[in-house]
């Protein structure tokens, strides 16, 4: 087996757990200690076979975090540049939101009335602050937050 045939298989089986990005793949071979050549034809190889796709995985990546972890635009947004995907391609994948995707301003009702469970026997005050820290973390803007404490409390 050939250098190029084994690092060809490892990012098959890297890829079959879950999407990646291309740098992703590209952190993975070099920590493999895969040849610049290799890890180009390989990178290339799955490219050409569809098996990666920056946009596909944009794609995945936005319907993961908007459906299951209920992050904001910008947290998705920053988690995806840290994947190395293009600015371009995340304001695609982020725009070609179906109807199962909720708005910013949706996500953070949800969160904030689950949240709000657990603060429900503190002040009114605290309550505000607790569910407004609670929401910035989670990366929503303040006026997305003040909106829905407002609508909530």
């Amino acid at each position: 087996m050939d250098s190029f045939e084994k690092y060809y298989i490892a990012v098959i089986k890297l890829l079959t757990r879950r999407p990646r990005s291309e740098k992703e793949v590209f952190d993975y071979l070099l920590k493999k200690k895969a040849p610049p050549d290799v890890i180009s034809a390989v990178i290339a190889k799955v490219q050409e076979q569809h098996f990666q796709s920056d946009l596909e995985f944009a794609r995945w990546w936005v319907q993961s975090r908007t459906r299951y972890k209920a992050k904001s635009n910008l947290v998705i947004k920053m988690e995806l540049r840290q994947k190395g995907i293009n600015d371009e391609i995340i304001q695609f994948a982020l725009q070609e939101k179906t109807d199962d995707y909720r708005t910013d301003l949706e996500k953070a009702e949800i969160i904030a009335r689950k949240y709000i469970k657990r603060v429900i026997n503190l002040s009114k005050a605290d309550q505000y602050r607790r569910i407004t820290v609670y929401l910035s973390q989670k990366g929503f803007d303040y006026d997305t937050i003040r909106r829905v404490i407002d609508d909530i409390l």
